[in-house]
């Protein structure tokens, strides 16, 4: 976008809303991808993503297995507790 539109934009942003700032790291253990996703603003949380590759003939290898450096404080879930908007 242009400056011109970026600070028409910006004159009428949602003032309610915040600036979210993270920092993302990402890393392989055990054949499984990870993202963990740390937000500096507003809050100060880390969320670990993980991805695993599972297929139809196969349902052994779809659970994560957590590398045992990282401190998991619990789960997040598809519950109304844990959307973000």
């Amino acid at each position: 976008i242009t400056k011109r539109e970026y600070l028409s934009l910006f004159s009428n942003r949602d003032k309610t809303r915040h600036i979210v700032r993270q920092k993302r790291v990402s890393f392989l253990w055990n054949i499984q991808s990870f993202n963990v996703h740390v937000f500096k603003e507003p809050s100060d949380v880390c969320i670990l993503h993980a991805q695993v590759r599972s297929s139809p003939e196969d349902d052994s290898n779809d659970t994560v297995d957590l590398p045992p450096f990282l401190d998991v404080e619990r789960l997040i879930t598809d519950s109304v507790e844990d959307e973000v908007y």
